[in-house]
């Protein structure tokens, strides 16, 4: 016969291996987020700087 410690051990570990799996994908999701952001970012700065070019060659005239 089993003790009660026993069975919550299996339980916590079939628990885990499905937190794992959940969290891999959280995780798989957030990097492609984090990627789109980034992307976003530096082309707002690669504007932001063709802007500011912009604005300098037209005050030396």
């Amino acid at each position: 016969m089993k003790s009660k410690r026993e069975g919550l051990v299996k339980k916590s570990t079939e628990a885990t291996k499905k937190e794992i799996k959940e969290l891999e994908r959280v995780d798989e999701v957030l990097k492609a987020i984090n990627k789109q952001i980034d992307d976003r970012r530096s082309l707002r700065n690669y504007e932001h700087a063709l802007n500011l070019r912009k604005h300098y060659f037209k005050a030396q005239k």
